[in-house]
């Protein structure tokens, strides 16, 4: 997402433009824990995880102010700050930063993490909505004939099927496609996601392996060289286990772990912004389920001052994941979506649904999501599956949802893993229908597009964005 100025707002102000993109670039492997049991003697591969769970990153981001305040980690644990020589609770960076058990209790609210490329084109999950199928043979048709598959986008079916869950419209294919597969692992780039929400169903080149060399790049001269190399590459390393006294090896201690490479060129992205729109203390784009956001709010007025004046004072070279790999810190400023975006959102919603019922619209998950109530999001019904989300009155329709994916983290206080708890995985799509007929495109859009939803949200989990219906 290139660094512009917002211009016109499409509804509230965001935080007074306040929002930047890191851009963390390493010139080394990364590893990031999966959230899976790695013990000396018991484990001997581990694999992973890639991109990191949001919540590695916001430990990074607050490891990092904490740096450019010039203060000790170590005594961030214990609530004094070594700056300012004072309490966390009296210091504003601290304040801002969050309690160091509870970073849900920060005044800064953070989007990502995504592959991007070092101008700042983000890379998102593709959408579960989409498929490989192959159009069905029509009359007498030879098998060599058959034809490839294409990409295409599930739609809610017209007639309910009897699930564990009652009646219900489960995705379906449009009318003449069989064979269909997934597109988990895959994504698209930013223009091509646009598009996406605005109704067009991705080309197949468009859809992205970070895995794979590009096409265009398997032919000569097809591509810079940056691009002759997968953007994310797997690589082994093998390690053994020391005796810490000593220093020496420890038979049977083996082990493997999968690290990730990033091709030059590509980087992992966070958006950091201030959590609050104002002095109201309205949350910008976190969910409902955060505690002591009025408080830091009113303590800190200017968090977006605080925020600015400690990206100056940043480390260009900053630790980011296990085994603290070097990476490079570039810090931009960042529009995020622009009026006219959202405008073209709204009035394609709009423009769909212009007969007399409800509006019809989906909602993407760029990254995990966590409900109180499962795959279900809060403020919806189990029952009925209608409810509200952020003020807007709905009834979930249909979803096409990946497997839950468990994350934990790391409690910083007491030098343990965090019990691990399931998310409903990025790229996860819930189809809507609005219960009040008189709400319009552009107020689906002003509360929904590019929020999250859920628990957590301040580190990044559940954001989303509105496409088109059906």
């Amino acid at each position: 997402m290139d660094s512009e100025p917002m211009g016109e707002t499409f509804g509230s102000a965001a935080a007074g433009g306040a929002r930047q993109l890191w851009l963390f670039t390493a010139r080394d492997s990364l590893f990031f824990g999966a959230g899976l049991p790695f013990f000396a003697g018991e484990t001997g591969r581990q694999k992973s995880r890639f991109p990191p769970s949001p919540l590695t990153m916001q430990g990074a981001v607050r490891a990092i102010l904490l740096q450019a305040h010039h203060a000790d980690v170590r005594e961030f644990v214990r609530g004094w700050c070594t700056t300012c020589r004072r309490p966390a609770a009296e210091c504003p960076v601290m304040q801002m930063v969050g309690e160091e058990n509870d970073a849900e209790t920060s005044a800064i609210s953070l989007r990502g993490p995504l592959v991007a490329t070092d101008d700042g084109e983000l890379f998102y999950p593709a959408p579960l909505d989409l498929a490989w199928g192959r159009r069905r043979p029509s009359g007498v048709q030879a098998q060599a004939d058959k034809p490839t598959k294409e990409l295409v986008r599930l739609v809610p079916s017209e007639d309910a099927t009897w699930t564990d869950m009652g009646l219900r419209r489960l995705p379906a294919a449009p009318e003449g496609y069989e064979d269909l597969s997934g597109v988990e692992g895959r994504y698209l780039a930013a223009h091509d996601f646009s598009q996406y929400l605005l109704g067009t169903v991705p080309k197949p080149g468009q859809l992205i392996d970070l895995w794979e060399v590009p096409e265009e790049a398997q032919t000569e001269g097809g591509a810079e060289q940056k691009h002759r190399v997968p953007p994310v590459a797997d690589e082994l390393h093998v390690g053994i286990g020391l005796n810490p006294k000593t220093r020496t090896a420890q038979e049977h201690m083996l082990y493997i772990t999968h690290h990730v490479r990033l091709a030059k060129g590509y980087s992992l992205a966070e958006q950091v912004e201030p959590a609050f729109a104002g002095a109201n203390g309205r949350q910008n784009g976190d969910g409902a389920g955060s505690h002591g956001q009025a408080d830091v709010a009113q303590a800190l007025p200017d968090v977006a001052g605080i925020l600015a004046d400690l990206v100056r004072h940043a480390p260009d070279v900053v630790r980011l994941g296990g085994e603290s790999r070097l990476s490079f810190l570039q810090v931009r400023k960042c529009a995020g979506p622009t009026t006219d975006e959202k405008r073209q959102i709204a009035n394609t919603l709009d423009s769909q649904n212009s007969r007399q019922g409800p509006l019809r619209f989906r909602l993407v998950l760029l990254q995990p999501a966590r409900f109180r109530q499962g795959w279900l999001p809060d403020g919806l019904n189990p029952e009925s599956l209608s409810g509200a989300l952020r003020g807007v009155p709905v009834k979930l329709v249909s979803a096409c949802l990946g497997k839950p994916v468990r994350q934990g983290g790391w409690d910083l206080a007491n030098r343990r893993p965090k019990p691990t708890a399931a998310f409903v995985p990025a790229g996860s799509v819930y189809f809507f229908e609005t219960t009040d007929p008189h709400c319009s495109g552009r107020e689906i859009v002003e509360a929904l597009h590019d929020e999250k939803l859920g628990l957590q949200t301040k580190a990044g989990f559940g954001h989303v964005m509105v496409g088109c219906g059906w």
